[in-house]
């Protein structure tokens, strides 16, 4: 009966601040009403004035002085306004208060009562460690698990959802396991190293199920148990609607609310404010034990999770477009986040798992398949090419038999987006550049990028057009911030990218140009899917005086091959700039293919000076084979991600 006075008491205090908290914002907005109300009426009287005069020259003077004084009303007005606002946050900031001294006065009480009862219980164990043997306290725990055990029909009737029949199984699996230990080892839990740990141990189980021990109302120990130790997130509304959303739904790791408690546990002084005060954040308590079923079904609803397609392909262990191949994902299927067994049963169908064994079986048995020249296009490749035809979303699903929506579904995860999606989140060139693009890595150049462009300004005349190369990804940064710079024309530049979805952004862009502010910059650029040697050979006309060539790994045989080509084919122009970016870290140069690809006599400088003067040699050596000379500009080592990288600038002259 003394609990359930608590709990009335406690709802009760609630409930009347909570009332009395809602009477003073309805005052507020009673003001804010009363404050604009004459000039709503001015206004109106004005319009009106406006409307059933006839217009004369000397009315429109009159109109012209009508203005100015509602302009020096609304003015006034303004400031009335701002005044109203501030009073109106004082009064908010008030009532605020007064229901958050009403939240902790009322936890005071109940807090103290809970923990007082504890603080007995602890103080009985600190009682049984000073003064009873070892045969007493391995007594007293076989008391309680008879005890427990007399009930266990009645919790078993309760269900295991239950949760004071969750809260009695917890304890009688510790009894039996520390009563089982104690039988056990019972020389080590006799000794005087042991038996501390043992107490301290049975202490930390009494807090486990301190509300049910306390004799707490089943309503109030959820309250406490339950919702609480489900609070991990702050919640700056009394709105029950906003608490179930951020804050049942929010992950703890081991944080919330218990731990806070049970420290407040250990201090010498318990100070039943102090631990009241540590609540008042989380406004709500359930008002019926249906209210907090409620809570756990919508919290366990929010927890559950959906996987895309690259989470999938991983979890199976092959790639994603042999996913396409195989199976038709419903990417909405809800999948078990423990248990990959259940991730597989519950989302590929049968036939799905019995078309990937075929699919295995085809291709791991042998190790000498013959390369496909002409390899058919995917189901993707297919809706991404129909769609770049022309083709509507529509069209597109009756096509395939998938609803527009999937068809979209595939042109997103690839990467292509659709001109009211770049309408939408690419309005500007600047918009693009500060994106950052679902599985593209952003890289940080602005350490280098200014000295990229200072230098070129030396080297190129300042009417002279741009012919571009060089490796972008989809935010075109260097391309963007050249463009403002210089006059680049894109229908003689070129830009290459060997990733599939960032091909796609950027060719995104290029196609719905149009689209965007700025847009003009990409209207007509080349861009090619593959390695830039091979770009060279798909544009074998074009020539350029902008060679960005920025990696992100160390120099190689295929980056030599397009150095290469620059050279031999003459593809500099009179006057160009060369920059090269790669990774100077010494665990990537041991990696590097560069000694194999230079001329014998040039091997030994490698190993000696490492990849810049290697490199400068390399350029040299093609320079001179091909009338042209190469002049070092500067070399600026940085980290980007950590990761030790180098900057090299050249000019490029013919002889």
């Amino acid at each position: 009966m003394e609990d359930e006075n608590i709990i009335t008491g406690l709802e009760k205090v609630l409930r009347e601040q909570a009332d009395s908290f809602v009477s003073k914002l309805e005052e507020i907005n009673k003001q804010r009403s009363e404050a604009f109300s004459p000039f709503q009426e001015y206004l109106e009287e004005e319009t009106k004035k406006l409307i059933e005069t006839p217009p004369s020259n000397r009315y429109f003077n009159d109109i012209i002085t009508s203005l100015q004084e509602i302009e020096e009303k609304l003015t006034k007005g303004q400031q009335e306004y701002q005044t109203v606002l501030k009073n109106m946050h004082e009064i908010e900031q008030s009532a605020f208060g007064e229901y958050r001294a009403a939240v902790c006065e009322a936890f005071k009480g109940a807090f103290e009562q809970v923990f007082g009862q504890l603080r007995e219980r602890n103080n009985m164990l600190s009682e049984i460690s000073s003064h009873h043997s070892f045969e007493d306290v391995l007594q007293s725990l076989k008391d309680e698990l008879e005890q427990l055990e007399s009930v266990e029909e009645q919790m078993a009737a309760l269900g295991d959802d239950n949760p004071v029949a969750q809260v009695y199984n917890l304890r009688k699996k510790e009894v039996a396991e520390r009563l089982e230990l104690l039988e056990t080892k019972k020389s080590e839990a006799t000794s005087p190293i042991y038996f501390p740990v043992y107490i301290e141990a049975w202490n930390k189980g009494q807090k486990i199920d301190y509300a049910v021990n306390a004799g707490v109302s089943e309503l109030f120990e959820q309250a406490l148990k339950t919702v609480l130790k489900d609070l991990g997130r702050n919640s700056p509304t009394i709105r029950e609607g906003d608490f179930t959303h951020s804050v049942m739904t929010g992950t703890v790791n081991g944080g919330g609310i218990v731990p806070l408690l049970e420290e407040e546990l250990e201090k010498p002084e318990y100070d039943g404010l102090r631990v009241a005060n540590i609540i008042p954040k989380y406004f709500v308590i359930p008002s019926s034990t249906k209210q907090l079923l409620d809570w756990h079904e919508q919290a366990k609803k929010a927890a559950e999770r959906k996987y895309t397609a690259k989470e999938v392909s991983e979890i199976l262990g092959i790639s994603p477009s042999t996913l396409d191949n195989i199976l038709y994902i419903h990417r909405r299927e809800i999948l078990d986040q423990h248990t990959v067994k259940e991730r597989n049963r519950r989302l590929i169908t049968q036939s799905g798992l019995d078309a990937i064994k075929k699919y295995r079986e085809k291709h791991s048995g042998s190790s000498t398949v013959s390369p496909i020249r002409h390899k058919k296009l995917t189901r993707n490749e297919k809706i991404i090419k129909m769609y770049r035809e022309g083709m509507s979303l529509r069209e597109i699903g009756e096509e395939f038999n998938i609803t527009p929506s999937a068809a979209g579904y595939v042109l997103k995860t690839n990467g292509v987006f659709t001109k009211n999606r770049i309408s939408k989140h690419f309005i500007s060139l600047k918009d693009i550049k500060s994106a950052q693009f679902y599985g593209v890595p952003k890289f940080p150049k602005s350490q280098i990028r200014d000295n990229m462009f200072l230098q070129m300004i030396d080297c190129l005349d300042e009417n002279q057009e741009v012919y571009y190369l060089g490796l972008e990804g989809p935010n075109f940064s260097s391309y963007i911030e050249l463009a403002d710079i210089m006059d680049v024309n894109p229908d003689k530049s070129l830009v290459a990218e060997h990733n599939r979805n960032a091909y796609n952004m950027m060719d995104s862009f290029v196609r719905n140009h149009d689209a965007i502010e700025g847009g003009e910059i990409f209207d007509g650029l080349n861009l090619y899917y593959g390695d830039l040697s091979n770009a060279l050979d798909h544009h074998r006309d074009k020539k350029f005086n902008f060679v960005n060539l920025d990696y992100m790994g160390p120099f190689s045989k295929e980056k030599v091959e397009t150095i290469r080509k620059l050279f031999q084919e003459k593809r500099f122009m009179e006057q160009s700039v060369l920059y090269i970016t790669v990774s100077n870290h010494p665990r990537d140069i041991k990696k590097t293919e560069l000694e194999k690809s230079l001329p014998e006599a040039v091997r030994d400088e490698v190993q000696k000076s490492g990849q810049h003067n290697a490199i400068k040699m390399l350029l040299d050596d093609f320079a001179s084979m091909n009338d042209y000379i190469v002049t070092e500009l500067s070399i600026q080592e940085y980290k980007c991600r950590k990761t030790p990288m180098m900057f090299m600038s050249y000019k490029v002259a013919k002889r």
